[in-house]
């Protein structure tokens, strides 16, 4: 298992800090509302959620529609698919695993090992890291992230989390940056590299947890993908940095590598 490595007694002297700070509440994304679309595309909706048309079959990934416990939504859903073949969930923390927005659809649910204690009624397909799943043509396949597990006060770690690969399109979930991107890139051919930017304050906790803007270019080096779609920002704040700064810093680095590909939430990136 690659786990984080961050004590619990640091997060709650963190968390301590924070009460009372200002908080820049304004995002300045802006929002496409999205309109019928029967072309194989990818729409990134908010935070760590994508909506993925491929080969004829339709895919949610990390579906969060609204609030999540103790953060407000910055920016409106630009789109609220009404039906899927499938759903990926990463790993169980609330701005990637929700379950009001999961009752909305009646799809089966790929998962990493042990989130089926936390998803009642529904059809829960468990993978190990490197285990497959067909939805028709199309192969998912749960690959190493370093992160960790916790939604209660005891069930730290009681669950794995995991990164996706969607055919040759790979979603990295949460992840810190670690060795395990090179592996994946040598033992996969992949197209788009989805990796997260934000949550990176303060570093030292969030350096075990996530990606920070250049770290995330440094993994999609490692992946040998060809194309650079970034997430996990302007949508909630979960960390210390503004909430603009992780979009400013991969503008920068965009401004020199015509590979990075923005996106704002609703607007097509057609496959």
């Amino acid at each position: 298992m690659i786990c984080s490595n961050v004590r619990w007694l640091d997060i709650v002297r963190w968390k301590i800090g924070r009460l009372g700070k200002r908080v820049e509440h304004r995002s300045d994304l802006a929002v496409y509302y999205k309109e019928a679309i029967e072309e194989d595309c990818l729409i990134w909706l908010g935070h760590a959620t994508f909506y993925l048309r491929l080969g004829g079959k339709e895919f949610l990934i990390d579906p969060v529609f609204g609030d999540i416990p103790f953060h407000k939504r910055l920016v409106p859903l630009p789109w609220k698919p009404k039906g899927v073949d499938a759903i990926l969930i990463s790993h169980g923390h609330f701005d990637h695993l929700d379950i009001p927005t999961l009752t909305l659809y009646d799809a089966p649910i790929i998962a990493p090992e042990g989130l089926s204690r936390y998803i009642k009624n529904k059809e829960i397909i468990e993978l190990a890291w490197w285990q497959e799943r067909k939805v028709g043509d199309i192969t998912i396949t749960a690959l190493p992230a370093k992160h960790w597990h916790q939604r209660g006060l005891f069930d730290k770690n009681s669950a794995f989390w995991c990164s996706f690969l969607i055919d040759t399109i790979y979603f990295a979930g949460d992840s810190a940056y670690y060795t395990h991107f090179k592996q994946i890139g040598t033992c996969y051919d992949i197209d788009i590299a989805l990796l997260p930017i934000g949550a990176y304050e303060p570093r030292y906790i969030m350096k075990e947890n996530h990606l920070s803007p250049e770290e995330a270019l440094r993994a999609f080096e490692d992946l040998g993908a060809s194309s650079f779609i970034p997430y996990h920002y302007g949508t909630f704040i979960l960390s210390d940095e503004p909430v603009d700064e992780p979009l400013r810093r991969i503008e920068a680095l965009a401004s020199k590598d015509e590979r990075i590909e923005i996106l704002n939430p609703g607007l097509a990136f057609i496959l």
